[in-house]
């Protein structure tokens, strides 16, 4: 919309009461905006649409792992590349035009650099909770996360000019949440649900909510695409029996929400927003990694939290049979459906084709590449955990 707004700034608005009108009860040339605004516009507009082409085509962009900071001198500064990676990804954004706007998870960091970490401040720290001032200094914190990565140049004009679905994994809430027993002390609990409580603030208030309350899954279908993003956080107990990825509410929405994809002949593509990779990492090492003692595993890297967020890891496998059940249903139903699966998690860009057993053709995984977050295995260790090869 273009709009010219008058010198005079907004005007002091009388009182007035609501009344029904009719267009004959004003004089020529009145209109009920005049009578209630005393006659003084405050702007004036025209819309203008860009045509039908939204009809055929969903142009959407995804990120995730967005932690542009660095510690310098005990303090959290921008990174060298963060600002030159944010105005070119403003630039890239402005070319593509999209018509939606994916943040797949991480898209703030309690966590991402010693200067900018809160949480570890009250994660394992009984006490904090019931301190003056603790539950207020927490709420604070997080808030003011999102507006510390959200408020620089090249991805805040974003932010305001094109709708975006966000959702979150671990770093908006703690390293790993959900993958240890430990995280569930009473103090621990308070930290995510203050953490969830900002997240609605933020996060979740402008997406297609499946639900108001619970988990913060989200789904839509705009033209011919049908998006589904699963909330990987809110009910996740990994130390559950069998494990636990996402509620058993998530999956059935999705079931009854590819129902609807599956009696809509004009949705062509199925995105499913995952956060983490449905595949992640050679087995040997995931079931190995997710089962090692903690101690272990801290000791060289503190990678099972990591390896235990792989819907492939051995906890997670019967959720991800069941969302695989639910899709093969699908497509055998819509056999020219295509279905990609978009994660985030891995800060670097990958793509493959699987097609898994009965399934009557491929789907496809794209892992997107960290918005600003710098972090990456070493070469040795990007080699020892490479993924199979995909046929």
């Amino acid at each position: 919309m273009l709009f010219d707004t008058t010198a005079e700034g907004l005007p002091v608005l009388p009182e007035w009461e609501w009344r029904l009108t009719r267009k004959d009860d004003f004089g020529l040339g009145t209109s009920l905006a005049d009578e209630i605004f005393s006659g003084t516009p405050v702007a004036s507009g025209l819309l203008r649409f860009e045509g039908e082409r939204k009809a055929t085509e969903v142009r959407t962009v995804v990120w995730s792992c967005h932690q542009p900071y660095v510690t310098e001198n005990g303090r959290g500064v921008l990174g060298p590349y963060a600002s030159f990676i944010l105005d070119g990804y403003g630039k890239l954004v402005s070319e593509f035009d999209p018509g939606v706007i994916w943040g797949e998870g991480d898209c703030a960091y309690s966590d991402g650099t010693e200067a900018t970490n809160f949480s570890d401040q009250v994660y394992n720290h009984p006490g904090w909770k019931d301190a003056p001032g603790g539950r207020t200094w927490v709420t604070d914190a997080y808030r003011r996360m999102f507006r510390y990565h959200w408020s620089l140049s090249g991805l805040r004009e974003t932010m305001q000019k094109y709708p975006h679905i966000l959702t979150w994994d671990d770093h908006e809430i703690h390293d790993g949440w959900g993958s240890e027993a430990g995280d569930f002390t009473d103090d621990n609990v308070a930290m995510f649900s203050i953490a969830r409580t900002v997240a609605d603030e933020y996060l979740f208030q402008s997406g297609p909510r499946v639900r108001l309350a619970g988990d913060a899954h989200q789904a839509c279908m705009v033209g011919p695409q049908a998006a589904f993003l699963f909330d990987p956080r809110t009910s996740r107990r990994y130390s559950n029996p069998g494990g636990r990825i996402v509620s058993d509410v998530q999956l059935d929405d999705f079931a009854r929400f590819c129902e609807d994809v599956a009696a809509a002949p004009s949705v062509r593509f199925l995105m499913l927003g995952t956060t983490v990779p449905f595949l992640y990492i050679k087995d040997f090492w995931e079931s190995l990694g997710a089962r090692a003692p903690k101690a272990l595993t801290d000791a060289a890297g503190g990678v099972r939290d990591d390896l235990r967020d792989s819907w492939s890891s051995v906890g997670n496998r019967a959720a991800l049979e069941q969302v695989l059940d639910i899709v093969q249903d699908l497509m055998r139903r819509r056999p020219s459906l295509q279905v990609v699966n978009i994660s985030g998690d891995g800060h670097v860009s990958n793509a493959f084709r699987i097609w898994p057993l009965g399934f009557p053709r491929p789907i496809y995984q794209v892992t997107t590449s960290a918005l600003t977050n710098r972090e990456h295995l070493s070469d040795l260790g990007a080699q020892i955990m490479s993924l199979d090869t995909v046929r």
